[in-house]
Parts: structure tokens; C-alpha cells; sequence
């Protein structure tokens, strides 16, 4: 079709690589049912994605992290839960795409086509725990990926 644009790249599916979650074993942590006694801090880590050429088709693993605390507002040396959750992506190659524009697709576009289903699965590990009204909050994944000097490997 003329005037179209095709993207560089087709999502394929995502799994979830880590999931740890552990919190304090104490009393004090089911007397916390109020959300407002309690916030979440957040990192995010990105790894190099993974390029495979195999026969006909370029496949890419890309994989989005996060660390995450919930801090105790009234004591924030406390921490109540702590948690590490890591999610890979299978990408194709679609067409052909310059270096350039395929660097972009990889390292920018497809983290941020994962980061939802990153957070919908901590937020749901968070809300099953009984933790309640905390969701990990929008990132800038442009801005985030600007400070990691990925590169495409090889395999």
C-alpha cells in the first residue's frame, strides 16, 4: 500500500524469565492494609538483546527488569517486601531495515512494547500478596534506554 509505513519488527511473544518476591515474615506486615502506610521504588534494567539468524528469519530476545522495594512510610529503613522480576520478548525481523532503524526498533521500540506486560505482572504478584494499590508507574523507555549502552549480540 502506498503511503504505509512497515514496521522493522513483529512481537511474537513474551515470557517471564525471574520472578522473586519476598516479604517480611512478621505480624506487623498483615497490619498493613492501608495502602498509605507503605511505597514502592522502583529500577529498571535493560540487557543487550539477542540476535539470532537463523534460515528465512531474524529472530531478537529482548529482556526488561526491574528491582522493586515497598518502604515502610513510617520507618523507611524498613523494608516490608522486596522483589526481582525480568521479562524476555520474541521479536522478528520484518523486511529489511537499516542498522540504524533496526538498532531503534530493538533497543528503544520492543522494550517498550514489553514494559506492559512487565508491569501488569508485578502489579498482579503485588495486588495477589495483599499489597493493594501499587502499580509500578509509566516510564520514559526512550530516556531509560539512553542510559544503557546496549548492543545487538550475536548468536
Amino acid at each position: 500500500m502506498s503511503g504505509s509505513i512497515e514496521s522493522g519488527i513483529q512481537f511474537i511473544r513474551y515470557k517471564i524469565d525471574t520472578m522473586n518476591f519476598e516479604t517480611e515474615k512478621t505480624l506487623g506486615i498483615l497490619n498493613l492494609a492501608d495502602a498509605s502506610n507503605y511505597h514502592a521504588q522502583f529500577k529498571f534494567a535493560l540487557s543487550n538483546p539477542i540476535r539470532y539468524t537463523v534460515p528465512n528469519e531474524v529472530l531478537y530476545v529482548v529482556s526488561f527488569a526491574t528491582d522493586m522495594e515497598l518502604v515502610n512510610n513510617d520507618n523507611p529503613e524498613e523494608k516490608i517486601a522486596k522483589g526481582r522480576f525480568c521479562i524476555s520478548g520474541l521479536f522478528k525481523g520484518v523486511g529489511t531495515s537499516e542498522s540504524k532503524i533496526e538498532d531503534k526498533l530493538i533497543k528503544i521500540q520492543a522494550p517498550a512494547i514489553l514494559f506492559p506486560y512487565l508491569r501488569a505482572s508485578v502489579t498482579s504478584v503485588l495486588l495477589n500478596a495483599g499489597f493493594s494499590q501499587i502499580q509500578m508507574p509509566l516510564i520514559n523507555v526512550n530516556e531509560l534506554a539512553s542510559n544503557f549502552e546496549l548492543t545487538i549480540e550475536d548468536r
